[in-house]
């Protein structure tokens, strides 16, 4: 997760950032992708966003940022 602290430094100093909740799923790359969006790691993704957004208010909108395989997965999950 280093490769991460410049984004999470940028979104500490940005004002308009930093009042957004910021977390890390990690998905493993051993399991298939899941294409059809409801096996593999869309799946994982879906049951993550699901309990995730479950403890914030009806409505709350996710921001999603991923690269490579991972932006795979959340095309998929979407």
């Amino acid at each position: 997760i280093y490769y991460l602290i410049p984004i999470y430094k940028f979104i500490q100093n940005s004002g308009e950032l930093q009042n957004l909740d910021v977390y890390n799923w990690v998905h493993d790359t051993s399991i298939p992708i899941g294409f059809n969006g409801v096996t593999g790691n869309a799946a994982q993704l879906a049951d993550y966003m699901e309990q995730l957004l479950s403890s914030y208010p009806s409505g709350t909108k996710a921001i999603l940022v991923a690269h490579s395989r991972g932006g795979l997965v959340v095309r998929s999950y979407m």
